[in-house]
């Protein structure tokens, strides 16, 4: 069976996803020309030409709908990565001040301090 998909409709990158994960029940070749991708799917068993369709047009939408999210997301997710790294981090040259200067304030402790406020603190 073969299906016929508008190019500008689907990310290749959903397209490819689609059939990765559908690898173990069917064969697939790809193909694109002039604006459309070219989907012959083959079935492993004698799963229905309907079956085939519906399955694989309800992955590949999950699959579109899965890259939108995370390319929407994706500065929130690279913020609250950042945070919970930066809030892990470890100054081992401070841990213990022999001289008794710990109170001495440095500029890389006032960095530290605006970049690990809490964000529901309200000046």
């Amino acid at each position: 069976m073969e299906l016929i998909l508008d190019a500008e409709m689907y990310p290749k990158e959903a397209l490819l996803k689609a059939c990765y994960g559908r690898l173990n029940a069917f064969y697939f070749h790809l193909s694109q020309f002039e604006g459309q991708y070219h989907v012959e799917i083959t079935p492993k068993d004698d799963t229905s030409e309907e079956d085939i369709s519906r399955t694989f047009e309800n992955e590949l939408l999950s699959q579109t709908v899965r890259l939108l999210v995370a390319n929407k997301t994706r500065n929130i997710r690279q913020l609250l990565m950042a945070r919970a790294m930066a809030s892990t981090i470890v100054d081992e040259e401070n841990q213990f001040d022999p001289a008794g200067d710990s109170d001495k304030e440095t500029d890389d402790d006032v960095r530290l301090e605006e970049i690990l406020k809490d964000w529901f603190q309200h000046d």
